[in-house]
């Protein structure tokens, strides 16, 4: 059973067209599912999203369009995500929904 622990949204920033935002810290042994989905978007933009572990190095990359989603699974040693948009003005964003797998009691 999947259980939501959190959800995280992230508007990046039209000037700077990137936003970080670090993750919070998972349970050992815990598998984490994160849905990502765009909101208030606009036909053709696009936000691309990067997960990184502590160390820098990317653990993912997906691009999201105009209303679209996606699942990934996360490891413990993702840290923090970054989104970039394609347009010099948003009010797009993304929308990080994380959930841990708990074991049903028998």
């Amino acid at each position: 059973m999947w259980v939501k622990f959190t959800t995280v949204q992230i508007t990046p920033d039209p000037l700077f067209y990137i936003h970080t935002h670090s993750l919070p810290r998972f349970l050992d042994k815990k598998l984490v599912r994160c849905d990502i989905s765009i909101h208030k978007a606009v036909i053709g933009e696009e936000i691309s999203v990067k997960l990184f572990d502590e160390q820098g190095r990317e653990i993912v990359e997906g691009t999201l369009s105009y209303n679209g989603s996606d699942s990934i699974f996360l490891t413990n040693d993702a840290a923090y995500i970054q989104a970039k948009t394609n347009l010099t003005t948003t009010s797009a964003c993304i929308e990080l929904d994380l959930f841990v797998e708990e074991c049903g009691e028998e």
